[in-house]
C-alpha cells in the first residue's frame, strides 16, 4: 500500500499506531479484507481475525446468518429473560449497547444492589446497605441458534473493577449491539462477502484449543488451521 494511502487511514483514524504497532480498527479491515471468512477470536490485548477455509468451520458454526438477520434466541439477565432478540455485531466498540427496556433492567438489577449509574457511565454507591463488590456481579446467559450457551458475569467484571465504568449505555434502537467484550465467552466467524455479510456465533466452550504446532493452531475434534491476518485495535 502506497505511503500516502497508509497516511490518509492514520488521518482518518482507521490507522492507529500504539504500543502494539500500527493495527487497523476492525471495521477498517472488514471493509479492506479480501472476500472470505475469518474468525474473531478474544486475543491477550485486542482480538485476533484468522483467515478459514469453508471446509474447516465446525460443524455447529455453519449457520451463517445475513447481517439484518441475527437473533439471539435467548438473553437471560438476572431474572429476568429476553427471547428472540435481534442483534448486531459491533467488535470496534468497547461497551454493549442495549435496547431500552433491557437497559432499564439493568440499571434496576444495580440499584437493587445499592448502586446507580451516574450521567458518564460511572457505578457509584448509593446505599449503606450496598451488596459487596464481591457479590456484585449479575451472571447473563446467551443461548445461541443450536441451543448452546455462554454465562459471562456482568456488570462485576467491569464496574468496580475497571475503573467504575459500566460497559453498557442504552441504543436508541430495537438492538442489542454487542461490544467487543462478547469475545469473552465466544468465537464469531465472519463471511465478508461485500454483497452480503454473513455471521456465525458459537460458544468459546464448544471447541477446545488444541496444540500448537509450527505455528499453526488447531482446535479438536476437528484441526482448524488458523492464519492470524491482523490483531485489531479497538475503538473507545
Amino acid at each position: 500500500m502506497p505511503l500516502s494511502s497508509l497516511q490518509d487511514l492514520a488521518k482518518s483514524g482507521m490507522l492507529v499506531s500504539g504500543k502494539y504497532g500500527t493495527i487497523l480498527t476492525v471495521d477498517t479491515f472488514l471493509n479492506m479484507a479480501l472476500p472470505g471468512i475469518y474468525l474473531f477470536e478474544k486475543g491477550e490485548y485486542f482480538p485476533t481475525a484468522y483467515a478459514v477455509n469453508a471446509e474447516e468451520i465446525p460443524v455447529e458454526a455453519q449457520s451463517f446468518q445475513p447481517e439484518n438477520s441475527l437473533v439471539l434466541p435467548k438473553i437471560k439477565f438476572g431474572a429476568t429473560t429476553f427471547e428472540n432478540q435481534k442483534i448486531r455485531i459491533k467488535l470496534g466498540q468497547n461497551s454493549f449497547q442495549l435496547p431500552k427496556t433491557p437497559y432499564e433492567t439493568l440499571l434496576k438489577e444495580i440499584k437493587g444492589k445499592g448502586y446507580s449509574v451516574t450521567s458518564d457511565g460511572k457505578c457509584k454507591v448509593t446505599s449503606e446497605n450496598s451488596v459487596s463488590t464481591e457479590n456484585f456481579g449479575e451472571e447473563m446467559t446467551t443461548t445461541f441458534p443450536h441451543n448452546s450457551e455462554a454465562v459471562q458475569v456482568l456488570p462485576k467484571s467491569y464496574t468496580l473493577e475497571n475503573a467504575n465504568s459500566v460497559p453498557f449505555t442504552a441504543s436508541d434502537t430495537d438492538y442489542w449491539e454487542l461490544g467487543v467484550d462478547v469475545l469473552k465467552g465466544t468465537n464469531i466467524y465472519i463471511d465478508t462477502n461485500p454483497d452480503n455479510r454473513k455471521y456465525a456465533i458459537i460458544s468459546r466452550t464448544e471447541s477446545t484449543e488444541g496444540t500448537s504446532t509450527g505455528g499453526i493452531k488447531s482446535k479438536t475434534p476437528k484441526v482448524l488451521k488458523k492464519r492470524a491476518v491482523w490483531k485489531i485495535k479497538m475503538s473507545s
